[in-house]
């Protein structure tokens, strides 16, 4: 398996396909395995790249999950990119990995083409979400289908990884962390941004990314009234049409 070094780490990354470069970014407690389906599909246009964050995946572990994981694995993907020598390329987040997704754009604008941001909390997780989401988690963990697709994403010790996640968003919510950062007026390449009014993590969600939206200087929003979370899995028919009309602008 291949793999590329980070603040001392050992990083699994893949690349598939040919064709204009495009850099998927998965979510929160999950891995690149999250996004297979796509992977196959997009690579059949393009030359896709994607790595599983530090300590996720295939990934080496960490003892803990940095408090600004988000920015963390932003300057992670900028290592990556550098690495294969990528001079420009389109991005793709979903969920977490939309976070991750902005905060590189607002780190290294200049190698960023065009970007989807996919079914995200914003700038900000609350108290009572970080604790909502503790409880989801905490739940998750007794139940067969989330343990199956936990394990699946990283292996026997998916439950610490869990657990790690859980702290990070606690730790977000009740210190008040910013999950992006950065000056907007840096990006200058087209964005678009994409959410369900169904997503189940995100009842706000059309709240949540107008302040965002407002501060990206070419910015398209497109909220469905179908679709859980994220959009890019639960609709992806819909993703993959909206994503390819997007790029090919």
């Amino acid at each position: 398996m291949p793999y590329f070094e980070f603040d001392n780490h050992q990083i699994f990354y893949d690349t598939k396909g040919n064709g204009e470069d495009l850099l998927l970014l998965h979510g929160n407690i999950a891995s690149s395995v999250m996004l297979e389906s796509e992977i196959n599909y997009f690579s059949k246009r393009y030359r896709v790249t994607y790595f599983d964050y530090p300590g996720l995946g295939k990934s080496a572990r960490l003892e803990k999950l940095s408090d600004d994981f988000w920015k963390y694995n932003a300057k992670c993907a900028l290592e990556l990119i550098n690495f294969l020598k990528i001079k420009s390329t389109k991005v793709i987040g979903t969920s977490g990995g939309a976070k991750v997704a902005i905060n590189l754009g607002l780190i290294s604008p200049n190698l960023i083409d065009k970007m989807i941001a996919d079914s995200f909390f914003g700038e900000y997780i609350t108290k009572e979400e970080a604790d909502r989401l503790r409880q989801m988690r905490l739940k998750g963990k007794t139940q067969l289908l989330h343990k199956a697709f936990w394990q699946k994403m990283h292996g026997d010790d998916w439950e610490h990884l869990v657990d790690l996640d859980i702290d990070l968003m606690i730790n977000t919510g009740y210190k008040g962390i910013n999950p992006i950062e950065g000056d907007y007026s840096v990006i200058d390449f087209p964005v678009m941004i994409t959410a369900s009014t169904e997503d189940e993590l995100i009842p706000n969600i059309e709240e949540r990314m107008i302040p965002i939206i407002e501060k990206i200087q070419y910015c398209e929003f497109k909220l469905y009234d179908k679709g859980k979370h994220p959009l890019m899995i639960t609709r992806k028919k819909l993703f993959r049409t909206i994503a390819e009309e997007f790029f090919d602008k």
